[in-house]
């Protein structure tokens, strides 16, 4: 996946952001995994919270087995060809990160792909925050005024 935590509200079909979405943390399922005998799945980082694997699956209180903690590669699939827009995108404002967000040039970044390409996507977008090349500047800019 993207080895970051997506907001749902960036995907584009409304009716998979509750299937695509982690029952612990809110977020879309990073390398949705479970250990429970019903099959439901949290991000992996939710089912091993600080180094101790839960006792319980959190929806159904069914005791799980950290030793049977298994990746579902089905599930990530299906998120991994979800729709979604750049965080930096009209639709991205309004997360906690994003609350003093402004159009760069009058313009948001308009990217539209699929989850398994915003990674990528996010190397390139001239929306996303790197340090200023600027000797003793602490400031973050967006790329593309750096370029």
């Amino acid at each position: 996946m993207t080895g970051m935590k997506l907001n749902p509200d960036w995907l584009e079909d409304q009716d998979s952001r509750d299937k695509a979405s982690c029952y612990v943390c809110g977020m879309v399922l990073d390398v949705p995994t479970t250990a429970c005998p019903e099959g439901h799945a949290l991000c992996r980082d939710c089912w091993v919270a600080e180094k101790t694997p839960r006792q319980r699956c959190p929806l159904c209180q069914h005791r799980t087995d950290a030793s049977r903690l298994q990746r579902c590669r089905p599930l990530e699939d299906f998120i991994g060809d979800l729709r979604m827009c750049c965080m930096h995108g009209p639709e991205g404002e309004g997360g906690e990160e994003d609350a003093n967000l402004e159009p760069l040039g009058e313009q948001w970044c308009s990217w539209r792909g699929k989850v398994c390409e915003f990674a990528a996507h996010l190397a390139v977008c001239g929306h996303e925050e790197e340090e200023c090349p600027c000797p003793g500047c602490e400031q973050r800019v967006a790329r593309a005024e750096v370029e």
